[in-house]
């Protein structure tokens, strides 16, 4: 079967759920997924490998989340290091119609949804992505993934997700 572990993390609270990491599975398979482990600034988590084409980190939420298979909007909270040019992005399994697959199932928010942080360092964003279906499209049987630019590694190292 599929290789699944949850990222490290505290326990979600306040409604926010946990998510699943599946970038092994992604990366076993050729793929474009990365579960490299890193300490970062005294903070384990998984960073991404652009050199290597490997600029994705894929998540899935647990088979009994009351988020998937929907249409809402969910609000996640990436914690993040920061290095002064490497804001991540997130791409999500969408409910969106007419438009290609590949656009639905990868569906980015706005450009600029990750604002730039104040300072380097661990930071955490909130991302809105409206009208997520959560059903598993995404390579690896993902539900979304986390994207570092062409060439700037992204260091995540906690991520909730919560209805709006």
């Amino acid at each position: 079967g599929e290789f699944r572990e949850i990222l490290p993390t505290a326990a979600a609270k306040d409604g926010r759920e946990s998510v699943l990491l599946v970038s092994e599975v992604v990366a076993e398979s050729g793929g474009d997924g990365s579960a490299k482990r890193i300490l970062k600034d005294g903070r384990r988590c998984i960073a991404t490998e652009c050199s290597s084409g490997r600029r994705y980190v894929y998540f899935v939420l647990g088979a009994d989340s009351k988020l998937r298979k929907g249409d809402r909007t969910v609000r996640m909270r990436i914690t993040y290091y920061y290095t002064g040019d490497n804001l991540p992005s997130v791409q999500y399994d969408s409910a969106y119609t007419g438009i290609t697959d590949e656009a639905k199932h990868y569906h980015s928010p706005s450009p600029d949804t990750i604002a730039k942080p104040g300072a380097k360092g661990w930071n955490t964003a909130v991302v809105s992505c409206p009208r997520a279906c959560l059903n598993g499209h995404q390579n690896g049987g993902s539900d979304f993934r986390i994207a570092g630019s062409e060439d700037k590694d992204v260091y995540i190292a906690d991520v909730t997700i919560e209805q709006e």
